[in-house]
C-alpha cells in the first residue's frame, strides 16, 4: 500500500470514526434536578449548561429548587424539593449549600449541615437507587468571609474559604456515597494561573458568579456528567478566546496531569484531589479499555467502572463477545472501530476507539530470539537456531518468499520494493508459528 492510498484509508476511517462518535454523544440523553439556591439560578447555570451539552451533542433535561439564600436544611424541610426529587427518575440530583455553612468550624457543621444533606439524600435514593447525588462544591468569596472571619480566621482569605469549602463538600460526598462537581477547584486553579487578567469570575458583589464564572461551572459540570472533556463552539455571551481557556482549565481537572492536594490545617488531614473522578459512588459506570497488538492478534485489557456485563464490537461483522478480557484475531490488517459497552444495574456507558493495524510496528525481536534487521538492500534474519523456515507473505497474503534455514544462523533476503509491508511467518522446529509484520 503506497502512502497516499494509506493516507486516503486512514482519512475515511478517521471521518468514520468521528461520526460514530457523534452519532454515541448524540443520543446520550441525561436528567438532572438542581436543588441549591442563588448560586445555581444567577445567570441561569442549569440553561448554560443545557446549552453547552448541546453543543456538544448530548441532550439534558434540567429543572431546579433554587431559592434564594437556601441552606440544606431549608430544603430538608421544603414539599417543593421533595416534589421535584419525586417528579422522576433522575440521572443526577445536584445538591448545593448555602455559599458559607460548608466552611463553618467542623463542629458546627457536623450538627448544622451534614444530617440535612444526608436526609436529603436518603430522600433522593429512596425515589431511585439509581439517581447520581452529585454534590456542587462552590468557591469562597473573593476576600473571603468577612462576616465569620473573627470567629473562625480560616475563612478569612478565598484560599482559606475555598479549601474549607472543598473539605466540607468533600466530606458530604463520602458520608452520602455521592459524587462531587470540582467547581470551587476550577474557579482557584483560573485565578491562580492569572494568564486572563480580563476575566473575573466573580459578580460586583464579590460572592455570586460573573457570565464567566457561571460558564467555568457549567463546563466543570459537563465533565462531571458526561464523563467528557468540552471541546465546544458554543460561549454563551463572553469572548471566545477567554471561553475556550475556561474549558480548558475545567478539562483539566479531570486527568491526572493536574495534582491537587490539600493540607488541611484545622484538621491535620492530606487531601489528594488529582484526578477528581477518583469519586467511587458504585453508581457512575464508565467504560474503557487498552489493549496490546501482536499481528493481527489484540488482546483487550478492560478497564471500565462498575461494571458487571461487556459487549465488544470489534468492528468487522464478526459476532459480538461478552467476555471481560478477549483475545481476537482479525482477518486482514487494516483499521477497526472497536465499541465497549459496559453495563451495570443502573447505567451502561460506551467506550470506542479506532484501532489501525496498517501502521503497528512490532517489536524486531520476539521472546524466542529471533532478530530482524532491516537496511536499504536486504532484510537479515538471524538467531534462527530453532527456525525451521522463513515464509513471506505480502498484506494481501500472496507468498512472496519461501526457504528453509537448513541449519544456518542467519539469512539475507534482498528488497527489491522498499514501500511494501512482508508478514513473515517463522516456522520453528516443534511446529509453532511466530509471525511478525515488517514495514520496509
Amino acid at each position: 500500500m503506497d502512502e497516499q492510498t494509506k493516507l486516503r484509508e486512514m482519512i475515511r476511517f478517521t471521518i468514520l470514526a468521528v461520526t460514530f462518535f457523534y452519532m454515541l454523544n448524540l443520543n446520550a440523553q441525561k436528567t438532572a434536578l438542581f436543588l441549591g439556591n442563588s448560586y445555581t439560578y444567577v445567570n441561569d447555570l442549569p440553561g448554560i449548561l443545557r446549552q453547552l451539552s448541546s453543543s456538544m451533542g448530548d441532550s439534558l433535561y434540567t429543572d431546579q429548587s433554587t431559592p434564594g439564600g437556601y441552606r440544606l436544611l431549608n430544603h430538608a424541610a421544603n414539599a417543593t424539593t421533595y416534589t421535584k426529587i419525586k417528579s422522576r427518575v433522575w440521572d443526577f440530583v445536584i445538591l448545593q449549600a448555602q455559599s458559607q455553612e460548608p466552611s463553618w468550624p467542623v463542629e458546627q457543621i457536623e450538627n448544622e449541615v451534614f444530617p440535612y444533606a444526608k436526609q436529603i439524600s436518603d430522600s433522593i435514593k429512596a425515589n431511585s437507587v439509581c439517581s447520581e447525588i452529585l454534590f456542587y462544591e462552590t468557591w469562597g468569596r473573593k476576600y473571603g468571609d468577612s462576616y465569620n472571619c473573627a470567629d473562625w480566621p480560616p475563612v478569612c482569605t478565598f484560599e482559606g474559604m475555598n479549601d474549607r469549602l472543598l473539605v466540607g463538600y468533600y466530606t458530604m460526598t463520602t458520608q452520602n456515597n455521592a459524587s462531587m462537581a470540582p467547581v470551587g477547584m476550577a474557579w482557584k486553579k483560573a485565578i491562580e494561573d492569572g494568564q486572563y487578567p480580563g476575566i473575573d469570575l466573580y459578580s460586583s458583589d464579590e460572592s455570586h458568579p460573573s457570565v464567566y464564572g457561571t460558564y467555568l461551572t457549567a463546563c466543570v459540570f459537563y465533565n462531571s456528567i458526561f464523563h467528557n472533556p468540552v471541546v465546544s463552539d458554543f460561549y454563551s455571551t463572553i469572548p471566545e478566546e477567554e471561553a475556550l481557556y475556561l474549558q480548558s482549565v475545567a478539562n483539566s481537572l479531570f486527568t491526572s496531569e493536574y495534582e491537587y492536594l490539600l493540607e488541611d490545617s484545622v484538621t491535620s488531614q492530606t487531601y489528594d484531589f488529582t484526578n477528581i473522578v477518583w469519586v467511587d459512588n458504585g453508581i457512575s459506570t464508565i467504560a474503557d479499555f487498552d489493549y496490546q497488538i501482536d499481528g493481527t492478534e489484540i488482546s483487550f485489557v478492560n478497564q471500565s467502572i462498575h461494571a458487571v456485563s461487556f459487549e465488544w464490537d470489534f468492528g468487522d461483522g464478526s459476532p459480538h463477545s461478552t467476555q471481560i478480557n478477549p483475545v481476537y484475531s482479525f482477518a486482514n490488517y487494516s483499521n477497526y472501530i472497536i465499541t465497549l459497552i459496559a453495563n451495570s444495574t443502573c447505567i451502561n456507558d460506551t467506550s470506542m476507539q479506532l484501532i489501525d493495524l496498517t501502521t503497528d510496528l512490532l517489536s524486531v525481536q520476539s521472546e524466542f530470539g529471533i532478530k530482524v534487521q532491516v537496511n536499504v538492500q536486504s532484510v537479515i534474519f538471524s538467531r534462527l537456531q530453532s527456525t525451521k523456515s522463513i515464509e513471506i507473505y505480502s498484506i494481501k497474503g500472496e507468498k512472496l518468499w519461501q526457504q528453509p534455514t537448513n541449519g544456518k544462523d542467519q539469512l539475507s533476503i534482498p528488497v527489491t520494493d522498499r514501500n511494501s509491508v512482508w508478514i513473515v511467518k517463522f516456522i520453528q522446529d516443534d511446529g509453532l508459528i511466530i509471525s511478525k509484520k515488517i514495514v520496509l
